[in-house]
């Protein structure tokens, strides 16, 4: 085949360009933040759910951990920038402030449900100060994959276009696939934090 196609020329049959999205991850729930501190931080259930604990209990920076809900009701809406304020002396101050100041996302229906939230919502940071320097190593660890996780949800979507080529060389039908992002959203708030 190679011999076959060596030096010849072909014709593109088709092309096609689609533009796709992604939409942000929900929040999390007890359950997906273990998982992940399980993948990301080589944190057990336990580990993380004792962690989670001293951020919640003696911290105050995280809301109730025992949550079986990925989402918050839209009480929780208004309290958002209080939130995000709260995050104004931390690696997630120049994300936020320009939340603050441009917006978030306008459409959270996708973290708005008030009838998927039972008796609590997602874990979401409070409106306390956060000073790290109180934090140990495993809790600034855990805490960093709940606020990253939290200003996702809050982003825009992440855009890309894939483009699909369809050529003929020689009589043999050859494809190829090639995707770029439009719009990074979301994905860019844990490339983006401390800068």
């Amino acid at each position: 085949l190679e011999v076959k196609l060596k030096g010849a020329s072909g014709e593109v049959s088709n092309m096609t360009e689609v533009p796709k999205a992604e939409k942000p991850p929900l929040a999390y729930d007890l359950t997906e933040l273990q998982m992940d501190a399980n993948s990301i931080l080589g944190f057990s259930a336990k580990e993380t759910l004792d962690t989670l604990q001293r951020l919640y209990e003696v911290h105050k920076i995280v809301t109730y951990p025992r949550t079986d809900s990925r989402y918050i009701t839209a009480d929780i809406v208004p309290t958002i920038p209080d939130r995000l304020k709260a995050l104004s002396d931390t690696p997630f101050a120049a994300r936020c402030q320009k939340m603050l100041s441009s917006g978030i996302r306008q459409d959270l229906s996708r973290l708005v449900n008030d009838d998927l939230v039972s008796d609590h919502h997602a874990l979401l940071p409070t409106d306390q100060p956060v000073n790290l320097s109180k934090l140990t190593s495993q809790e600034r660890a855990l805490w960093e994959l709940i606020m990253t996780r939290f200003l996702e949800t809050l982003s825009d979507d992440y855009t890309y276009k894939t483009t699909t080529v369809e050529a003929n060389v020689e009589g043999e039908r050859f494809i190829a696939r090639l995707t770029v992002p439009t719009n990074q959203g979301w994905r860019d708030v844990a490339r983006d934090i401390g800068k």
